[in-house]
């Protein structure tokens, strides 16, 4: 049993400091601390749907790359997410907050449920900090329009930051080789991949690991037909959280976008990307 000077001790003791972030860039590997430089600002949290007072630092001060690159944040959840290097500066990784009372917090508090949905009820925790954004396009990415998913809902805490081209980024999670049929309609199934599914769905055991991988286990191009798709896609069931698939519906996805995407994965299971 702990004696109470032991406790003590323990009540009294400061907390652990942030863990420093991987970051991966020109072939090295560095880690960075989230102490160094902090600064304090008020900020409308997104994710949380409020203002607060957060302390940490901004991604352009804590991963430096050139215009033109992009900046994957890796989450420890398995989420990722593509940084244009120019939009660095709306992405601030806060380390605590202060509450209306003046106490600061080190923790943050889970998030319930996706604000843009409001059907997973499962919480988004944070171990170490909290990726702070004011709008769903924050750091470059599309506008949230139609199907209305940002992946700054399911963001935790993060983890590792890899600095990369658009195109390298896009290669990793492609087919080695075109398909002998069906190129352009390939091509464009990636680009709807890259654009609506890569935060959370991986190829290969490549980029996310949020959602289920494209390739791993039984393939998608063998585990749906391109109607089954669609629906699963742009549909939401009622017991989809009891089944483990809590994917938000993207009610805009059209067939042909289905078939495109479907083109996709089978020309990827026909030609693994490299691990």
């Amino acid at each position: 049993m702990l004696t109470s000077a032991v406790l003590a001790l323990l009540l009294i003791a400061p907390s652990a400091a942030p863990g420093p972030i991987v970051v991966h860039q020109g072939g090295k590997r560095v880690t960075r601390s989230l102490t160094d430089g902090a600064e304090t600002r008020s900020l409308l949290d997104m994710q949380a749907g409020v203002t607060r007072t957060v302390t940490g630092v901004p991604l352009d001060r804590l991963v430096r790359a050139p215009s033109g690159q992009l900046i994957v944040l890796r989450f420890d959840n398995g989420v990722i997410v593509p940084v244009q290097a120019a939009h660095a500066g709306e992405v601030f990784i806060a380390t605590s907050w202060t509450r209306a009372d003046g106490v600061v917090e080190k923790t943050f508090p889970p998030v319930p449920r996706a604000p843009e949905f409001n059907l997973d009820p499962r919480p988004v925790t944070f171990a170490h900090n909290k990726a702070v954004v004011s709008k769903g396009n924050a750091g470059g990415l599309p506008a949230p329009v139609g199907h209305g998913f940002t992946p700054w809902s399911r963001t935790s805490s993060l983890v590792e930051a890899r600095v990369m081209s658009p195109r390298a980024f896009v290669d990793r999670i492609a087919p080695k080789k075109a398909p002998a049929e069906g190129a352009t309609a390939a091509r464009t199934g990636q680009d709807l991949f890259v654009r609506r599914c890569v935060y959370c769905h991986g190829v290969n055991d490549v980029g996310a690991s949020f959602g289920t991988d494209v390739l791993v286990g039984v393939p998608l191009a063998d585990r749906y037909t391109v109607e089954s798709l669609q629906a699963q896609v742009a549909t939401h069931k009622l017991d989809d959280y009891q089944a483990g698939l809590m994917m938000p519906p993207q009610h805009d996805l059209t067939r042909a976008e289905a078939r495109q995407l479907h083109t996709f994965f089978r020309a990827l299971k026909a030609a693994p990307p490299t691990r």
